[in-house]
């Protein structure tokens, strides 16, 4: 498959979720927790990481005429995800805790893979609401096990012997 094809079906999936999402929130406007996988960014990024960041290839660089084609399309993407993430905020009869976490960053790769961009490091935890202490963003020192105690603290529930620790401090 093409880049083309690899960003409808990222559009698509996305858009597919963040329907449900919709759905789901105007059938119960008693919703009090929402979780959503939105995958197609990390897709687009994967696809389209060489043109957006061409510095990162120094050494068999993508053609000038494809970066300033296809350079700005990781920036529309997460303009459109940080777009819809706002219009679900808005959809909530009152202003949610919002958690943003992802698993990796994207670094540039030679390697035999399927994308010209891997997994970094460095992924992102993004918190903000009512119930956190001032907007929070960190990417380091975040561990998968600490996202459970997170959301449960923001819950006001304690779940005692999980790994992990709270990353948000209540008001």
């Amino acid at each position: 498959a093409d880049l083309r094809t690899y960003l409808r079906r990222a559009v698509a999936t996305d858009h597919a979720t963040l329907s449900a999402a919709h759905r789901i929130l105007e059938a119960d406007r008693d919703v009090t927790a929402l979780m959503v996988f939105i995958s197609g960014f990390d897709v687009v990024c994967h696809g389209f990481w060489p043109y957006r960041f061409p510095e990162s290839y120094p050494v068999d660089p993508p053609a000038t005429d494809d970066v300033d084609r296809l350079g700005g399309v990781i920036d529309r993407y997460l303009a459109y995800v940080d777009r819809e993430i706002g219009r679900l905020m808005d959809a909530f009869p009152e202003r949610p805790n919002v958690l943003v976490v992802s698993d990796h960053g994207h670094i540039a790769t030679y390697q035999a893979t399927l994308w010209r961009s891997w997994h970094g490091p460095e992924g992102v935890f993004i918190a903000a609401g009512p119930d956190i202490a001032g907007p929070l963003r960190r990417s380091d020192d975040v561990r998968y096990a600490d996202v459970v105690p997170t959301m449960l603290h923001l819950r006001g529930l304690r779940a005692p012997n999980l790994p992990g620790r709270v990353l948000v401090e209540r008001p």
